[in-house]
């Protein structure tokens, strides 16, 4: 057993007087009962008993009378009803909710128009498909009253055309001084999307041989939980900068150094489907779990054997899993000093966990869920020690829904600070509230001269912008994603917009001088980058089967 105490607060640990009197009392401030309910605030009151039965009687009368009459109903009736509307009857359309952390193929069930619930595609693959609570909660959000209505320069309102000519304007001036324009976002896994950006790099930017010809034009992506640490080590371990695919459901034995799968690394959808379905006592076998992490997390709860150890230590612990590993595959030593103050005896648990993961070689999977590279480099280490690469490790179906670069965020907030960049363009991300306060970004975006922020609620970064252009809810736009390589899906809009709102989209084709229509938009790039895998089907017919059905797997 553990010896290890856990506390809420210093004054838990400490045992303060004053905490341990709070906290023995279910409520933190006396109800003054006795002090509105005593007889002498009773008998000093100037209402007559006569009137407060009166006033009483009348309240009480008035909300009976209320409770009891039928409501007023106000409706217009449909002069033509359209063919797909029945009253009471849901309709349910494909399409995609992706916020930067979650990522679902999802059937959104519409009454009257209106969407009401989301859940799971079912022509989404298998070992992929589920909602998270998020996903779930977002319909919510179309219908929030906060969110943005109209366009505004400084706080003010202002016309779409108006904040289109003072935006083209600014920009048209950059370009003429060869200045710097930067385009921020999170990982964005849209075709279409990344093509509209680089159809705006195209009309600002430019270039003759070696000589620019207009700005310089970039776009940056960011996670606000970043994972630059498994994608910078892919790309020096194997020449690759993408997440692989985990198989959890073929993996017998699974090792975690702090990586909480289930809930909040990577696609906890997909790693939830394949765990859960080798955790089944009545299958053909069940795997076995070994968990590594400083706080209880659910993945944790789950797990046959947890070793509590501190962030710190991750380094340490795969270093001594490597080495238990290495002297059974001959490969050479690591040099790693030992785990200090090991009361929960992760030392044995590491050596039980490598004996396994060696019986389970080409079975197994380890997964680090540290952010430093030399972390996860020694991750694919033991992974590849264990050969299973290619077996419960995929980069053919490699994860594009996590691309975000940290060295790229630094290097533009550099460029922010020293004054170098003429216009940032922010698109759905809120970068002044989860990148880290000491980067400085808020204090950098100051020093930028236009500011245009591009999302559909207000946040921290909307606040710090010049320019607020709204874009639409993700249930009321068009849109593309490739989660993963070979596979494709589209969102549709299930309800008209609500406010005065445009697609982020088409306000850049629209600022770079491409008045178009961003459906049409997507329809042309699928036409023109997807020809090739139809395999003779006639475009009309692939694009009305992939929109019924939300999903296109090339």
């Amino acid at each position: 057993m553990s010896n290890k105490q856990y506390w809420n607060s210093l004054d838990q640990l400490e045992k303060d007087p004053d905490f341990i009197a709070i906290s023995e009392n279910e409520f933190r401030e006396e109800i003054p009962v006795d002090e509105f309910l005593s007889k002498s605030e009773l008998d000093s009151t100037q209402t007559s008993r006569r009137d407060f039965l009166k006033f009483m009687g009348f309240s009480l009368g008035a909300a009976t009378l209320a409770a009891c009459e039928t409501p007023v109903m106000r409706s217009i009736p449909y002069v033509f009803k359209p063919e797909s509307v029945n009253p009471g009857v849901p309709n349910y359309y494909a399409s995609t909710f992706y916020n930067g952390t979650d990522f679902s193929s999802i059937l959104v069930k519409t009454r009257e128009g209106r969407p009401i619930f989301i859940k799971p595609n079912d022509v989404y693959p298998a070992e992929m498909r589920g909602v998270t609570a998020r996903t779930n909660a977002s319909v919510l959000e179309l219908y929030d009253d906060n969110r943005y209505r109209v366009p505004s320069k400084a706080g003010v309102n202002i016309s779409e055309a108006d904040a289109d000519a003072e935006i083209m304007a600014e920009l048209g001036k950059i370009k003429s001084a060869g200045g710097k324009i930067r385009i921020l976002s999170g990982t964005m896994p849209s075709p279409s999307s990344l093509e509209a950006i680089r159809v705006f790099s195209a009309g600002f930017g430019g270039q003759e041989g070696e000589t620019p010809t207009g700005a310089d034009v970039k776009h940056v992506q960011y996670d606000a939980i970043s994972y630059s640490g498994i994608l910078e080590a892919n790309e020096a371990d194997f020449g690759l900068r993408v997440i692989p695919n985990y198989k959890f459901d073929a993996a017998k034995v699974i090792v975690a150094v702090g990586a909480d799968f289930l809930s909040s690394w990577l696609d906890e959808v997909a790693n939830g489907v394949g765990y859960t379905l080798r955790r089944n006592p009545a299958g053909k076998w069940m795997s076995r779990h070994h968990q590594f992490e400083a706080n209880l997390s659910l993945t944790g709860s789950n797990a046959d054997v947890r070793g509590a150890v501190k962030p710190s230590q991750y380094a340490q612990v795969l270093g001594m899993l490597y080495n238990e590993i290495a002297a059974n595959s001959g490969a050479a030593s690591l040099s790693v000093a030992a785990l200090t103050d090991d009361d929960n005896g992760v030392a044995d648990k590491l050596k039980t966990a490598a004996a396994e993961l060696w019986a389970a070689r080409g079975a197994s999977l380890v997964v680090c869920g540290c952010n430093e590279t030399e972390c996860q480099r020694i991750c694919n280490a033991i992974n590849n020690l264990l050969g299973n690469y290619g077996k419960t490790i995929d980069f053919a179906g490699a994860q594009f829904t996590k691309a975000g670069s940290d060295k790229d965020v630094l290097a533009l907030v550099d460029e922010m600070k020293s004054g170098e960049v003429g216009a940032l363009l922010v698109v759905d991300a809120n970068p002044v509230y989860n990148l880290p306060a000491s980067l400085g970004f808020a204090e950098a975006i100051s020093k930028v001269g236009l500011t245009v922020y591009m999302g559909d609620r207000p946040n921290e970064t909307g606040a710090a912008c010049k320019f607020v252009c709204p874009s639409h809810h993700y249930l009321e736009a068009w849109n593309d994603y490739r989660p993963q390589a070979g596979l494709y899906t589209l969102a549709q809009p299930v309800i008209k917009p609500l406010f005065r709102t445009r697609q982020w989209q088409s306000a850049l084709l629209k600022w770079s001088g491409m008045d178009a229509d961003y459906f049409n938009f997507i329809r042309s790039n699928w036409q023109k980058e997807l020809a090739s895998r139809m395999e003779g089907i006639a475009f009309d017919a692939f694009w009305n089967k992939t929109l019924q059905s939300g999903v296109a797997d090339m």
